[in-house]
């Protein structure tokens, strides 16, 4: 039997983000026989190891905690997330349709659907999601995928009704429910048609609702900045990494957004922070190289280009492997051949 003090003590070590600690006490658990046969042990591990970036040692996790307990659609749609993460579309799809069958949540659905996106099969998507507007005609989180078929497919007065009627409903939402995660999707919704402004106002809600929460200081940031208050929106940013934890893998997605907002002072700062955490990691050192490149800083960006290269990360994830490929490396590819 496992023994729940244990678990308890996983479960803080992952709560503390202190996901490795948390991914080793799991393991040792697992190592006891009576153990072996947990999936919920075996999901737990799948969890906290892909809050640490170790995604194929997560699909194994999950894989065994599938094949333990065949019949749950709650670990067939973990393990379709973490395929999707590494762009297993097809198999990841296969997933989520089995726990969808198995278990009426629109989520499992939705994903099914998010699949069919990320493989390019946009027109089969947008059937996907119309017929499932006949069965949940009110809901924000169908419209919000539908509305970005709908862009990809270049039906741009299609796209845009239907991100309106999102914010409809979202706007409804808040007013049912005024909390900090009902005024970050209504901002999203915003963001995704150009209404900055508004944006704005709704991330800031959303901070005060819930100002320990990183990650909505960061959306706040990529606002101001789109508002011409770059100065405000990198206070945002900085704000996020100071609650980030030392979580490594929040590091780097707050790296990513600055660099994506032309933030790359803000980015390269980021981006140190992360490396402190982990100090080998390709993708932190590709980030730093092209914040360096866009400032025209050539001589150290290829440097922390070649480091990037030489690296296979933590993951032992090889530089040529589809996960490490981005806008950023492109440009380096092409800047430094």
């Amino acid at each position: 039997m496992t023994h729940p003090v244990s678990v308890q003590t996983a479960e803080q070590l992952a709560a503390e983000r202190r996901f490795s600690d948390a991914a080793n006490l799991y393991r040792s658990l697992l190592e006891v026989e009576e153990n072996k046969a947990d999936s919920t042990l075996w999901c737990s591990l799948g969890r906290v190891l892909m809050q640490d970036q170790q995604f194929y040692d997560a699909i194994d996790a999950f894989t065994t905690a599938a094949d333990l307990d065949p019949e749950n659609p709650g670990v067939m749609a973990a393990l379709g997330d973490a395929l999707a993460t590494v762009h297993e579309y097809e198999e990841a799809k296969l997933w989520f349709e089995k726990a969808a069958f198995l278990k009426d949540n629109i989520r499992y659905q939705l994903r099914a659907g998010d699949m069919l996106a990320y493989l390019g099969k946009y027109d089969e998507a947008l059937v996907y999601y119309t017929l499932l507007s006949s069965k949940y005609p009110d809901n924000a989180d169908l419209l919000h995928n539908k509305g970005k078929v709908l862009h990809h497919l270049g039906r741009t007065t299609d796209a845009m009704n239907t991100i309106l009627e999102e914010i409809r409903l979202r706007k409804e939402m808040t007013g049912r429910s005024p909390d900090a995660g009902s005024y970050a999707k209504l901002a999203a919704a915003y963001k995704r048609i150009g209404m900055w402004r508004e944006a704005e106002e709704a991330y800031a809600e959303a901070v005060r609702l819930a100002p320990e929460n990183p990650e909505y200081h960061m959306f706040l940031g990529s606002s101001l900045v789109m508002n011409g208050k770059s100065a405000d929106g990198v206070a945002e940013y900085e704000a996020a990494a100071e609650l980030s934890g030392g979580d490594f893998s929040l590091l780097l997605e707050i790296a990513e957004s600055a660099t994506k907002f032309k933030m790359y002072e803000a980015a390269i700062r980021i981006y140190t922070q992360a490396l402190v955490v982990r100090n080998i990691n390709g993708d932190a050192w590709a980030g730093i190289a092209y914040a360096l490149l866009m400032l025209d800083q050539k001589t150290e960006a290829q440097a922390f280009f070649e480091m990037a290269k030489a690296s296979t990360s933590m993951r032992e994830i090889p530089w040529a492997d589809k996960l490490h490929k981005s806008y950023k490396t492109e440009a380096l590819d092409r800047a430094f051949p």
